[in-house]
């Protein structure tokens, strides 16, 4: 991945943890109700790898958050000004 790329994948996986924080959930309660492993979760979160459109609308779904919401958090926070 170039740094765009990582930078867009942290900025992914910072929206989905805040949400995952906001409503109280822990990284295995998440990997249970989406269906994706918990270490997939947790690289997904802190950005390591590029994430799946299908793993992103399964956390998407069990956060109760719209993909585009997800996206349009992470473009926002990686435009540079």
């Amino acid at each position: 991945m170039t740094d765009a790329e990582k930078a867009y994948a942290k900025a992914i996986g910072d929206a989905l943890k805040a949400r995952k924080e906001k409503i109280g959930l822990t990284f295995d309660d998440l990997a249970e109700m989406s269906g994706v492993s918990r270490a997939n979760v947790s690289r997904i979160f802190y950005g390591t790898v590029d994430v799946r459109m299908s793993d992103l609308r399964r956390l998407a779904e069990a956060l109760d958050v719209a993909v585009d919401k997800v996206l349009d958090a992470a473009a926002k926070a990686t435009v540079k000004k």
